[in-house]
């Protein structure tokens, strides 16, 4: 694999090792799922995702191991919390560039760091930003994405139950809506 070389930009930023690829990423907004500190990441001003195909759920577009997105971070947010008490949140970002940087994961088993951009052999002055809503309009086939036909079939089946809905079900419907797996969302009752 090709060495990085380090250059002068002393710019902090996130580095996520992730299994989503380029379009997932952009399609939901940003980077999610991690279980981090607001406050230590909320002093970030970029994120930048590094590629990993160790796993096979999420939509991987890069080769493992490349940077290959970096990120304006615009948010960082409350997505889910497991019954357990785990919060996870999502890395929100307003614009990004597409890098294709191979370097590896240096960072053990932790799939978060914190660096400066030139230790991946980025610059900033390089770096050609676009907002992540063109990318959306972009990505979307006449009006809709991909999977949109799959979600709006399933969704279908829920509706044409007249007698209302049990948990599971508004957890499914819940699911599809969101774009996140059904043992993300909770419901809570209160009578």
């Amino acid at each position: 694999m090709k060495s990085i070389t380090a250059t002068s930009d002393v710019t902090p930023c996130l580095v996520v090792y992730t299994c989503r690829g380029i379009e997932r990423i952009l399609r939901e907004g940003g980077s999610q799922a991690w279980r981090i500190s607001s406050s230590h990441a909320g002093k970030m001003r970029y994120i930048v995702c590094i590629q990993n195909r160790n796993l096979d759920w999420g939509n991987a577009s890069h080769p493992h191991g490349s940077a290959f997105l970096i990120g304006k971070i615009s948010e960082i947010r409350k997505v889910s919390v497991s019954p357990k008490g785990v919060i996870r949140k999502i890395v929100e970002i307003s614009e990004y560039a597409e890098v294709n940087i191979p370097c590896g994961w240096q960072n053990g088993r932790n799939p978060i760091a914190y660096m400066k951009l030139g230790e991946l052999g980025l610059t900033l002055d390089e770096l050609e930003f676009k907002p992540v809503c063109s990318a959306q309009e972009t990505m979307r086939i006449d009006g809709r994405y991909e999977d949109d036909d799959e979600n709006e079939a399933q969704l279908n089946a829920l509706e044409d139950d007249e007698e209302g809905l049990t948990i599971d079900q508004a957890k499914r419907r819940l699911a599809i809506g969101l774009g996140v797996g059904v043992d993300k969302i909770e419901i809570l009752i209160r009578a």
